[in-house]
């Protein structure tokens, strides 16, 4: 999702040179989250802190938002490493 909106109506770069953009990065947040709150109220998985868990997912957005590394494997393991020190599944 991040990057289809960011390259349909991206129009503003984290930093020049940079191909990602703040409205894709905003797109990864809001289908992440959307997606775990709704997976939560279906039963489908734990129930977790939601602002432990909000914070978590901005830190992951920010990383992926800089990373030259291949973000599709550096962001989940970034993000369930930063869940579990978080301490966001057991409320």
């Amino acid at each position: 999702m991040a990057s289809i909106v960011g390259r349909r109506i991206g129009r503003t770069r984290w930093t020049e040179g940079n191909p990602k953009t703040v409205e894709g990065t905003v797109a990864f947040l809001i289908t992440v989250l959307t997606t775990n709150v709704g997976l939560w109220l279906f039963g489908a998985i734990e129930p977790f802190s939601f602002w432990r868990y909000t914070t978590v997912l901005a830190l992951g957005c920010l990383l992926e938002a800089v990373s030259t590394q291949n973000d599709n494997l550096t962001v989940p393991l970034f993000i369930w490493s930063m869940t579990v020190l978080f301490d966001v599944v057991s409320v």
